[in-house]
């Protein structure tokens, strides 16, 4: 049984009923809003802009009006090029940590269900678009294992740093259903995600829960497709 509070009922017994279905089950699951509250690489681009002259905060953001798409890959090069994997994952670490002050915070009643669907003998992975390294960091801090998760990868040089150039995988949009393709092997049983970004990943799932963050178009595709929809707002 699922015991943190939030989940409206017909969400908690569609899961809850998921729950009791025998393995192999897999489940793909979005980290960024979905996971936690807030964003792990933008909360991570906030702490090295402390330490770094420029508005990388600002450069970013006005990236994504213009190549959302573009400005994530260049997101993954500013937090990984030039750092080895043990630096990547500290920062990782140090903004799930140090992140509360920027709005980053772990969402209980989703690590809750993780850990609930892990102990029933589901194969889940965590499928984002921040750098695999950076999430991977923030899994183990959550008890969750770490090469489980599908991020965005760059590749690494003879030096063992992360270089920047093209990226070795990009999971966004369709990019994360061709990554779950590859890594877990087929199509989840569900998915979880919060944006439209998730959307692709969500229609290839069998069963799908959107945590609506209050973007109705979103919402309203959601119900028309029978997935479950479940305010965000009102999660621990």
């Amino acid at each position: 049984m699922l015991q943190h509070p939030g989940w409206i009922p017909s969400v908690r017994s569609a899961l809850e009923a998921l729950l009791a279905h025998a393995p192999r089950r897999v489940a793909a699951v979005d980290f960024d809003g979905t996971c936690v509250r807030g964003d792990l690489s933008e909360t991570a681009l906030a702490l090295l802009a402390d330490e770094h002259a420029g508005d990388l905060v600002g450069a970013y953001e006005a990236a994504c009006c213009t190549d959302p798409g573009a400005a994530y890959v260049d997101l993954v090069h500013t937090l990984c090029a030039g750092r080895t994997v043990a630096e990547v994952e500290a920062l990782g670490t140090r903004a799930l940590t140090e992140g509360a002050d920027l709005g980053l915070s772990v969402r209980e009643s989703v690590r809750e269900l993780l850990h609930a669907l892990h102990a029933h003998g589901w194969e889940v992975w965590l499928v984002t678009a921040s750098a695999e390294p950076l999430v991977a960091a923030a899994a183990r801090l959550l008890a969750f294992p770490p090469h489980r998760v599908i991020g965005m990868l760059p590749a690494i040089g003879a030096d063992g740093r992360y270089l920047r150039s093209p990226l070795v995988r990009i999971p966004w949009r369709h990019g994360k259903v061709e990554a779950l393709e590859r890594e877990a092997g087929g199509r989840p049983d569900l998915a979880i995600g919060d944006s439209p970004d998730d959307e692709p990943m969500l229609a290839h799932a069998r069963r799908a829960l959107l945590l609506d963050h209050g973007d109705r178009d979103l919402a309203a595709r959601a119900r028309e497709r029978g997935w479950m929809v479940q305010p965000e707002r009102e999660l621990t």
